[in-house]
């Protein structure tokens, strides 16, 4: 199993800034605690031990909040002086990996899988970079993937990502998790 993470916590949260707008949006009060939390005890149920928050506006409530550890798994910091978006920002925190398979999550959305079978399906098909997707009724809201044609899920390989286009209908989209 992956042993590092990196959590994509460095967006600006506009959507979000009506309702914390002197938090980033991860610290955002989730059942009394901040979101971000319920990530990183997550990654501790699959046995990750190092976690490295690439972070940017609003870094210093992150950075003061947990510090190097949180419930026993090590905390490292990726700081974006300034916006360097998804890819940016994987690629300057990876720079503190010491693995060469690093687990990667969106700061601001929970996608529950069981990321030992994610990891194996890795693996089996020695795969560059892996993508957790979700199948939805309404992907309206959403960028959809386009898959290889196949049998199922498992193997397939991503053709292109669409933008949004606010046309309701079902579709694969992005889960934010990836290997």
């Amino acid at each position: 199993m992956v042993k590092e993470a990196i959590i994509l916590a460095g967006g600006f949260g506009t959507r979000l800034q009506s309702v914390v707008s002197d938090l980033p949006k991860p610290m955002a009060q989730v059942n009394n605690q901040p979101f971000l939390n319920y990530q990183l005890n997550y990654l501790k149920k699959y046995g990750v031990t190092k976690v490295i928050l690439s972070v940017g506006y609003l870094h210093d409530k992150i950075t003061a909040y947990y510090k190097s550890e949180f419930n026993g798994l090590q905390i490292d910091y990726s700081i974006e002086s300034e916006p360097l978006g998804t890819g940016g920002g994987i690629r300057k925190a990876i720079e503190l990996c010491s693995n060469n398979t690093v687990l990667v999550l969106n700061g601001d959305s929970f996608f529950d899988i069981d990321l030992h079978s994610f990891s194996n399906h890795h693996l089996t098909f020695n795969a560059d970079c892996t993508l957790a997707l979700r199948e939805v009724e309404n992907a309206s809201r959403y960028g959809t993937i386009e898959l290889s044609p196949g049998e199922g899920n498992r193997g397939r390989k991503i053709i292109s990502f669409k933008e949004k286009n606010n046309i309701p209908g079902n579709g694969i989209i992005n889960g934010g998790v990836y290997l």
